[in-house]
C-alpha cells in the first residue's frame, strides 16, 4: 500500500509538471490568483476523481517548503511556499512556475502523501482531526502520519537517485555499500530527512530501518537494470 501510495504521487508529480509547462508555455486562466498566491483546482484540470476537492496553491513567502491543509471549506491543499523575491514572481503571468515546482518534488511527494491518507480516513468515515503539536519535535516527527509521510518521501528520494544518476556498480556501492545494512543504513544518513532521524524513537527508527528492507530487493532490481 505504501509503495502504491508513493507510486501515486510520483505520478501526479509528472502529471502537475506537465500541466504547469503547459501554462508557462500557453498562459491560462488560473483558478484564482492575487499578488502573493496561484491557486489550481486540480479536480477541475484533470477531471479525475482522484483530485477530488484538492487546491495547488503557490504562496510567495520566504523560506520555501510545503504545507498540506485540510481546510474548514472541507477542500484539501497543498501549498508550495516560493521565496517572494524571486525575479518574475507576476501574479498574471507566472513564468517560473514549474521550476519552483520541480524544485519541490520531494517536498510534494510529503504532503501528497498527507492527502492521500486523508482522503482514505474521511471515505472510511475515521477521520477525526487531530492536530499535530510542531512546536514538540518529539511528538511531531513520531506521529503516525509524519512518520508515514517522511517514510514515504525518503524512499521516494532513494527511488528518484537510482533512477536519475549515472548507472554504474561501482556508482551504487559508493553511495549504499555492498551490502543490505550498509544500504539500510547509507539510505537513512544521505536520504532521509535528519530532523526526523534525530528525533525518531528506538522503535520507530527500527521500524523505519525494517520499511527500507523491505524495499532493498526493489531497488537493487532496480539499479541493477540501470547498469546493466
Amino acid at each position: 500500500m505504501a509503495k502504491e501510495q508513493r507510486q501515486i504521487a510520483l505520478e501526479s508529480f509528472r502529471n502537475i509538471s506537465n500541466l504547469l509547462i503547459t501554462i508557462e508555455t500557453n498562459p491560462k486562466s488560473l483558478s484564482s490568483h492575487s499578488k502573493d498566491f496561484h491557486t489550481f483546482d486540480l479536480e477541475k484540470e484533470f477531471n479525475n476523481p482522484l483530485y477530488k476537492n484538492l487546491l495547488l496553491i503557490f504562496e510567495a513567502k520566504p523560506g520555501g517548503g510545503a504545507k498540506f491543509s485540510f481546510r474548514e471549506d472541507k477542500k484539501f491543499s497543498i501549498t508550495i511556499y516560493v521565496n517572494k523575491f524571486i525575479p518574475n514572481w507576476n501574479y498574471e503571468l507566472p513564468r517560473n512556475i514549474y521550476t519552483w515546482f520541480a524544485a519541490s518534488r520531494s517536498s510534494f511527494i510529503h504532503e501528497f502523501i498527507h492527502f492521500l491518507e486523508f482522503r482514505q480516513e474521511l471515505s472510511d468515515e475515521l477521520f477525526k482531526i487531530q492536530s499535530v503539536n510542531v512546536s514538540n519535535n518529539q511528538e511531531y516527527y513520531n506521529h503516525p502520519r509524519e512518520i508515514s509521510a517522511y517514510t514515504q518521501q525518503g524512499l521516494h528520494d532513494v527511488e528518484w537517485f537510482i533512477s536519475f544518476w549515472e548507472p554504474s556498480k561501482q556508482k551504487f556501492i559508493d553511495t549504499f555499500g555492498s551490502t543490505k545494512e550498509s544500504f539500510i543504513d547509507s539510505a537513512i544518513k544521505k536520504f532521509f530527512d535528519q530532523r526526523f532521524i534525530k528525533h525518531l524513537t528506538s522503535k520507530n527508527l527500527d521500524e523505519l530501518k525494517q520499511a527500507i528492507s523491505i524495499e532493498y530487493e526493489y531497488f537493487l532490481d532496480m539499479a541493477i537494470k540501470n547498469w546493466s
